[in-house]
């Protein structure tokens, strides 16, 4: 099996989703209840913890997705679905990490896990984008566009040759 390239939203959408598998197991609260305890964002989270890891494998499925299809369709869909999860999961993770009830946030690793999350998101939208938009160009843009300024015009049609009625002979006529 042959992959291609991937592109600039796929690559985004893979890099952040797996920063965010590695992020969910680092502090991201620090409880102050008595005592400090850190709690990482599988101890700290109920249910988002599990939206969590499902956005950062559907962003590294999208690069793989991309990779790997045939068709544009199955990337396209892929990354519709991305979205959809992806800008609430955001949300969510910015309302919990700027107002967590009797926590404190760890900075570095709390906001690392939202950038992880705006990024799988932000790479799902670039993805799609147009077919055209990425890291790499499309094969022969290079001649396509030398070819196309070289000409002001259309293409002049051919002159028929060998015998035949041309306008000389229905003049005759």
């Amino acid at each position: 099996m042959r992959l291609k390239p991937p592109r600039l939203g796929e690559i985004v959408a893979g890099a952040a989703g797996a920063v965010l598998l590695v992020t969910l197991f680092l502090p991201w609260f620090r409880a102050t209840s008595g005592r400090n305890v850190d709690e990482i964002a599988f101890e700290a989270f109920a249910v988002l913890d599990l939206l969590l890891v499902t956005l950062a494998l559907a962003g590294i499925g999208l690069l793989i997705a991309q990779m790997a299809a045939h068709a544009p369709a199955i990337p396209v869909g892929w990354a519709t679905l991305t979205v959809l999860l992806g800008i609430p999961v955001t949300i969510w993770v910015l309302v919990s990490v700027l107002s967590p009830p009797g926590q404190s946030f760890e900075p570095l690793f709390a906001l690392l896990g939202l950038a992880a999350t705006a990024g799988v998101t932000i790479g799902a939208l670039l993805s799609m984008r147009d077919e055209g938009f990425g890291v790499r160009p499309k094969p022969g843009i290079e001649a396509t566009l030398s070819r196309t300024s070289e000409r002001s015009g259309p293409e002049p049609l051919p002159v028929p040759d060998g015998p035949g009625p041309g306008p000389q002979a229905r003049e005759r006529s």
